[in-house]
């Protein structure tokens, strides 16, 4: 299962990190830091790209703090009970 905010964009090796992690633990909490970029056009999503996005990342791009969590990745059986959180306020996510 994946929690996520409407506004993120994965790239491809985020499966092989849920697939890595998920052949080691049966149940686990994944929780990614990510990098901000400002993009106003349409993305072009030819076979290439992730490396061409990836660039433009590392050339333009600003690491959030590591308080900001905007995805949460989890077996579905990882959690019976959650407890009541309010989504959609401000600071629900720390950051």
């Amino acid at each position: 299962m994946v929690y996520v905010n409407a506004d993120i964009l994965f790239m491809p090796d985020l499966l092989t990190a849920v697939q890595q992690v998920a052949g080691q633990l049966d149940k686990f909490l994944m929780i990614g830091q990510r990098w901000d970029l400002d993009i106003r056009e349409v993305l072009n999503y030819s076979a290439d790209w992730a490396v061409r996005l990836q660039e433009r990342i590392r050339s333009q791009g600003m690491l959030h703090p590591g308080s900001g969590s905007d995805y949460f990745v989890f077996r579905r059986d990882s959690f019976t009970e959650i407890p009541p959180f309010a989504v959609g306020r401000a600071g629900w996510d720390i950051g």
